[in-house]
């Protein structure tokens, strides 16, 4: 029993690790705390500001509706690479910007699904003021 009291008091005591100290205005560690490596200046508010301004700009959030087959894959397709939808549509089109006859052929395609959106919507329109007329009789 005192075996098995002893293992868990082993587990539960946490190592000892050296405190950040630089956010707390204490550049200096305790004397008994061993001395560490000196750590490199904080950046000033300046140069993040120089910094922040060459970033580039990003725009509002847009609400973008897929399919759900292509949604899903598209969804697959960056969980397993590791990126953002945003990110792969401005790769997207960053590749498409180019390759001219790559960009052809996505606008092409582009083209005939706009086509198809339009006439499914039509069509849901349709079904619908049908069955509205229906509730009525």
């Amino acid at each position: 029993m005192s075996d098995m009291l002893s293992r868990i008091r082993q587990r539960s005591q946490r190592p000892t690790v050296e405190r950040d100290r630089s956010l707390t205005g204490q550049d200096h560690p305790p004397q008994d705390a061993p001395q560490s490596k000196p750590t490199p200046p904080a950046p000033t508010a300046t140069d993040l500001s120089a910094q922040v301004a060459a970033l580039p700009q990003i725009a509002a959030r847009r609400n973008i509706r897929l399919e759900v087959g292509l949604d899903e894959a598209l969804l697959e397709l960056c969980d397993h690479t590791g990126i953002t939808i945003e990110t792969f549509l401005e790769a997207a089109y960053l590749i498409c910007d180019q390759y001219p006859e790559f960009q052809q052929a996505l606008l092409t395609t582009a083209q005939q699904r706009l086509r198809r959106r339009k006439e499914a919507g039509k069509l849901r329109r349709l079904h619908s003021q049908l069955q509205k007329v229906s509730e009525y009789q």
